[in-house]
């Protein structure tokens, strides 16, 4: 059944049930003043829960789960001076994970407890589980330089390779790399202590590799030099991460744009991307 036609069953069902009983649960139970639901996620490579971006159609409310995947989405008031009914979903969203949603009933600006995958109070009954889409493994070498090093007049610079490993599961996936120039690419550092993002450009050592990838389950490996020069980076720890973009049709535009503005630009909005990226050794410690 289509959404349009849900909603117009469910509307017209919620309006038989409002006709005929005075209530669309039992005759006992009383429709609560309800603005809120609870729950949690899973995700599939166990490496964490934090940072699952949950966000509710026709409402535009986003937030983010917390590191137990906890999160809570309150519905305005002026949902309910609106009048404003009807099937949304709420969507969960990793870029490198199956998109999840699940259904829930609003009327007059209020949630029907006790329909669908939402309980009598306002939870979700069982934590929703998102599959990894897309692996994304990252590997320095070195993971340490100094600035003394850079400082030598005889070779007055470092080039630290980055490898990237793409990998699928069970399905294709396609992953496209903006600013990709020939065989130039560029990565982020973001500084892990201030947040602050550097932007560096790094030679492929493949130069036949395209800006268009599908990713299988067969690795996909891109090979990145990067040449750091005395100025490059302020002494730090920074992650270096790898500018892509996973292209799924499923993905609400809305939901993309309630992120912020420039999101898949080279900038520092990118980060606000939810992704899981892999790699003990994508670390990067620049010392004195």
């Amino acid at each position: 059944m289509s959404k349009k036609a849900k909603f117009g069953y469910f509307t017209l069902l919620l309006f038989f049930y409002i006709g005929c009983t005075g209530n669309p649960f039992t005759e006992n139970e009383v429709i609560p003043r309800n603005r809120q639901i609870q729950g949690s996620v899973i995700l599939g490579d166990g490496l964490g829960r934090e940072g699952v971006y949950v966000w509710l159609e026709g409402f535009n409310i986003g937030v983010r789960t917390d590191p137990e995947g906890r999160f809570q989405i309150t519905l305005p008031f002026s949902a309910s001076s609106n009048g404003l009914s009807g099937a949304f979903y709420l969507y969960y969203y990793v870029a490198n994970f199956d998109l999840a949603a699940t259904e829930i009933f609003v009327r007059n600006g209020e949630l029907l407890y006790g329909m669908g995958e939402i309980n009598s109070s306002g939870q979700l009954n069982a934590p929703k589980f998102l599959r990894q889409s897309l692996q994304i493994q990252t590997t320095l070498q070195p993971t340490t330089v100094s600035l003394s090093e850079l400082a030598r007049p005889e070779q007055p610079f470092i080039d630290v390779r980055c490898e990237v490993v793409l990998r699928s599961f069970v399905d294709s996936v396609i992953v496209y790399f903006p600013d990709k120039v020939d065989e130039f690419g560029p990565l982020l550092f973001r500084n892990i202590a201030t947040n602050q993002i550097a932007i560096l450009n790094s030679v492929l050592s493949e130069s036949e590799v395209s800006d268009l990838d599908t990713i299988t389950v067969t690795p996909t490996v891109r090979t990145m030099l990067v040449r750091l020069e005395r100025g490059s980076l302020a002494a730090g720890e920074y992650e270096v991460i790898p500018f892509l973009l996973v292209k799924n049709p499923a993905v609400p535009t809305k939901l993309l744009e309630s992120l912020g503005p420039a999101i898949e630009s080279l900038g520092p909005a990118y980060l606000e991307i939810p992704f899981r990226r892999q790699g003990v050794n994508r670390f990067l410690t620049v010392g004195e």
